[in-house]
């Protein structure tokens, strides 16, 4: 379910699966309209990203076969886009692709819980590895690979939690401490660089690491809750 102080959006359940929209008005306290996605080829609602403008933009789960470098096929699990006309339903875009230096990708079923935003813009952001920024009024994504920038900082695995104005906070894996997500840090959508990153240097020690969403940006502080419920509050000089 999402609702504003407009509209409640609610996911109908068939074959186990989220796979019909109905959309609501609270000040009519009238169903405008339902769309089913299976029209589409999705299999079900995986997360309502918002009312963008006159757009309701949905992400939808579903499986093809994919070729992997071996030339083997394997069932994905992968993720689309669509925007909705709140007014009437009407389809405005799908969006499951993107480009990155001429090679198309797609949207993998983990984007889902990284989308971030700010209140009162159209521009939706994440980060899964790949920097992503999708208009939600063209259903355009434009696409950064910043894997070796990030490797050159000796992190991996950027996941993005939470955006304050152009800085989007993400947790990582530190490539000396492994199999922990002992990292937070800073990605600026201006200058497209990686900001600032902060290492957990005892979270192997203490057998800890940054609960999935965090850290939180607030000002010049990130806020981070680990594992063990411990907040970590870093100051950025």
């Amino acid at each position: 379910m999402f609702s504003n102080n407009k509209y409640l959006v609610l996911f109908e359940s068939g074959d186990e699966n989220f796979n019909s929209i109905t959309f609501y008005n609270h000040l009519t306290e009238t169903t405008l309209w339902q769309y089913a996605i299976t029209g589409l080829g999705a299999e079900k609602v995986s997360k309502i990203l918002g009312v963008f403008g006159q757009t309701l933009v949905v992400v939808c789960g579903y499986s093809r076969f994919v070729e992997i470098p071996n030339g083997n096929k394997v069932n994905a699990k992968l993720e689309k886009i669509i925007g909705l006309y709140v007014n009437t339903g009407h389809l405005l875009f799908e969006t499951d692709q993107y480009e990155i230096n001429g090679e198309t990708h797609f949207l993998g079923s983990g984007l889902n819980t990284n989308w971030v935003f700010n209140d009162g813009e159209t521009f939706v952001h994440a980060i899964l590895d790949d920097y992503l920024s999708f208009d939600t009024q063209t259903g355009k994504i434009t696409a950064l690979n910043i894997r070796e920038m990030a490797q050159e900082k000796g992190i991996n695995g950027l996941q993005s939690s939470s955006i304050e104005g152009n800085k989007i906070g993400f947790r990582a894996f530190d490539d000396q401490l492994g199999g922990f997500q002992s990292v937070i840090g800073i990605f600026n959508t201006q200058s497209l660089k990686i900001e600032d990153h902060y290492t957990y240097a005892d979270a192997r020690k203490e057998g800890a690491y940054f609960k999935p969403g965090q850290p939180i940006v607030s000002g010049n502080k990130i806020y981070a809750l680990d594992s063990k419920n411990t907040l970590h509050i870093y100051e950025r000089e």
